[in-house]
C-alpha cells in the first residue's frame, strides 16, 4: 500500500477533474474550504496514480456507488481530508484511511458531555479520549474499505488486527488494510514533487 499526504492545497482547474461526474459533484459545492480539500484530494489521487501505477488518472475507469463512495477498475484507493491535512492510500487490495487532528479531538474531550455522548454514539468501550479518537478513526477506515450501506459508527466493530494507526505531526492516521501489508508513506510537496518519509510517520 501506497499512502501520500501533504499540508498543502491544489487549487486546481475544475475543467481538468476527471471524471466528469466527480467534477459537477465538486462544482456544486458551494462551501469554498470544502471545494479546496475536495480539489485537493483528488489532485493528491492523480498524483498517487501516477506515481504507484504509472497511469495517468483519465485512463482510469471510476465509478460512484450509491453511497456515495467512489471505486477504481484495477486498484484501491481511499481518501480523507480535515483542516491543514490531505491524504490519500492507493493499493491493489481493498483498504480504507481516515485522519484527524490530534489536538483539535482533544480540545472537544474537555467538554464533558460531548465526550460521554460520543463514546455512546460510537459504542466505544471507554470515553478516554485518545481511546476514543483511534476508535473513531478506525470505525472511519473500515466503512470505506466495506463501501457499502450506511455508516453507523455503532455498528461497526474493530478489529485491531487489520488496523494500523500513524501518526503524522499533530495528525492521527488509521488504515485499513491486510495484516502483512507493508505501507509506504509519501509526502507530496508545494510544488508537487514526491518524498518518501516512511521514517517520518510513527506506527503507534
Amino acid at each position: 500500500m501506497d499512502v501520500y499526504f501533504t499540508f498543502q492545497t491544489f487549487d486546481i482547474d475544475e475543467n481538468k477533474i476527471f471524471p466528469k461526474q466527480r467534477r459537477d459533484e465538486i462544482s456544486f459545492v458551494k462551501n469554498e474550504e470544502l471545494k479546496l480539500s475536495k480539489k485537493t484530494s483528488w489532485r493528491l489521487l492523480s498524483l498517487a496514480i501516477e506515481q504507484s501505477f504509472r497511469k495517468s488518472i483519465d485512463s482510469v475507469k471510476f465509478k460512484k456507488e450509491e453511497n456515495g463512495k467512489w471505486t477504481a477498475e484495477g486498484f484501491w484507493f481511499s481518501v480523507s481530508h480535515t483542516k491543514g491535512f490531505t491524504v490519500v492510500a492507493v493499493s491493489e487490495n481493498s483498504c480504507g484511511v481516515d485522519v484527524e487532528n490530534v489536538e483539535a479531538f482533544l480540545k472537544k474531550c474537555a467538554d464533558k458531555p460531548f465526550i460521554d455522548e460520543f463514546a455512546k454514539k460510537i459504542n466505544a468501550k471507554t470515553a478516554e479520549p485518545l481511546h476514543l479518537l483511534k476508535e473513531w478513526t478506525a470505525k472511519e477506515s473500515i466503512y470505506k474499505q466495506r463501501g457499502t450501506g450506511a455508516f453507523i459508527p455503532s455498528k461497526i466493530q474493530v478489529d485491531n488486527g487489520a488496523i494500523k494507526y500513524y501518526k503524522v505531526e499533530e495528525y492521527l492516521i488509521a488504515i485499513t488494510a491486510l495484516p502483512n501489508e507493508p505501507v509506504n508513506f509519501y509526502r507530496v510537496c508545494e510544488n508537487e514533487e514526491i518524498v518518501l518519509e516512511t521514517a517520518q510517520c510513527l506506527y503507534i
